[in-house]
């Protein structure tokens, strides 16, 4: 069973401005960007290989908040990108 990607529309009008340079994101700007939904950005965290999309926790525990720096996503899109 292969599983499907659903690409949605960018959120661009509820997010703030997603271009900027270092910006740390939450799950739901980082998945506009991607243009992805949120769920599938949950299913790129927990990958164990060279797919886990790069991202910290505020705090500790795995329920603590996810974010993400936009140069860490443009780094791995390159680095998937290339291979």
């Amino acid at each position: 069973m292969t599983a499907s990607l659903r690409v949605l529309e960018p959120l661009e009008s509820n997010l703030p401005n997603l271009d900027i340079g270092n910006a740390i994101w939450t799950i739901k700007e980082a998945a506009a960007y991607l243009r992805l939904s949120t769920s599938e950005v949950y299913k790129m965290v927990r990958r164990k290989d060279e797919r886990r999309v790069t991202h910290f926790r505020l705090g500790k525990g795995l329920r603590s908040p996810l974010r993400f720096r936009k140069s860490d996503i443009d780094a791995w899109l390159e680095k998937r990108c290339r291979n």
